[in-house]
């Protein structure tokens, strides 16, 4: 996992390769330390090539802190089988979700300014 601001956008960019409990509660916590200034969080997925329910259940658990801090999370780079994962529990209504980590940004930006 890796961590980086960007800075033109002011968004933290988290990199995930997998979705075990640990790895996800350690970007859960770089989450809520790190958004006190930025904008929201960037869940860059594309070296995660699996996704089961507590994975999405510590999604979710992401969403819910930033939201309670009003922030946003975004997903990006998702592979065919985590896309189609997502989409089968309509995930894709809940999280906003991106090709790629470039496109999140433009997508911030424009939305928030």
């Amino acid at each position: 996992m890796s961590v980086l601001r960007d800075s033109r956008s002011d968004w933290l960019i988290i990199s995930v390769d997998d979705l075990k409990r640990g790895t996800l509660k350690t970007a859960e916590l770089h989450a809520a330390r790190g958004t006190h200034a930025a904008r929201g969080v960037i869940l860059d997925l594309g070296a995660l090539e699996y996704v089961d329910s507590s994975g999405l259940g510590v999604l979710f658990s992401i969403k819910k802190e930033l939201e309670d801090r009003g922030k946003e999370l975004l997903l990006a780079n998702l592979q065919k089988a985590v896309s189609t994962a997502l989409q089968l529990v309509h995930m894709e209504r809940v999280f906003p979700i991106y090709a790629d980590v470039d496109a999140a940004l433009r997508a911030a930006t424009r939305s928030h300014g």
